[in-house]
Order: structure tokens, then C-alpha cells, then sequence
């Protein structure tokens, strides 16, 4: 089974992959940054959710990853400070990665997603993890 995980380079979106990974899954990580964490068994793609060309990014990615049996969307906008203390463009650029994305990543993907994610809830871990 191959996963993917967009922002999977740290936090929580790193520990699922080394879960996947632990469980036989081939495993590629999408993130700003290398994890820092290097693994034998999960692959890292650059791929930054804030730029108005990422799409365009993901739609190759997408291309050269093949079949995606199990996807994880797990990006994460780090802030210092309060919500309070972002710019307008910041708070846009949130909303970009943390909101939007999720609904593009679903559009760019539903051909890619093979008939076992499609009848699974997406937000569901298999039980053996």
C-alpha cells in the first residue's frame, strides 16, 4: 500500500508516517523541509502549500508517485505569538494551508485515490496502528 502524507515532515503528519512505514506501507512525506529525522523507508518531496503555483506542483508530484491507496493531509502553519499578532497576509497564508488546501489536495487527487480509500473514511487509522 502506498501512503501519502502532505505535511508529513514534522508533528504529527511525521509520527503517522513512521507508523505506515512500521506497518509495511511505502511511505512519501510532502513538506517545506526535510524531516529531521532522516528514514530508510520514507521518501521526502518538497512541497510548499503557501505559493499560488502549488497545485501545479502537486499535480506532478501526484503524476510521479503513481497509485495513492491511503492519503493523510496533516500541514501545520507554525506562528509565533498569538492569532492577534498575524498579518493579513499571514492569516491568509493560513487559511491557504490549513483550510483551502485540503479541499484542492481532494480535487487534484480523486483520480488518484484507488477504490479502497474511496469507500474507507479518510480520517480513519487502520486498526494495526
Amino acid at each position: 500500500m502506498q501512503t501519502l502524507v502532505i505535511g508529513g515532515s514534522r508533528g504529527i503528519g511525521w509520527e503517522l508516517a513512521k507508523l505506515y512505514a512500521a506497518a509495511g506501507d511505502m511511505v512519501i512525506v510532502t513538506g517545506r523541509k526535510a524531516p529531521d529525522e532522516p528514514s530508510a523507508t520514507i521518501a521526502f518531496r518538497e512541497l510548499d502549500l503557501s505559493p499560488a503555483d502549488w497545485s501545479t506542483k502537486l499535480s506532478a508530484l501526484l503524476k510521479d508517485t503513481g497509485q495513492v491507496d491511503r492519503l493523510v493531509y496533516a500541514p501545520g502553519y507554525y506562528q509565533e505569538g498569538t492569532v492577534t499578532d498575524l498579518s493579513k497576509a499571514e492569516i491568509l497564508d493560513m487559511i491557504q494551508v490549513c483550510g483551502i488546501g485540503f479541499t484542492r489536495l481532494c480535487h487534484a487527487c480523486h483520480v488518484k485515490l484507488t477504490s479502497r480509500l474511496a469507500q474507507s473514511r479518510a480520517y480513519r487509522v487502520p486498526e494495526h496502528l
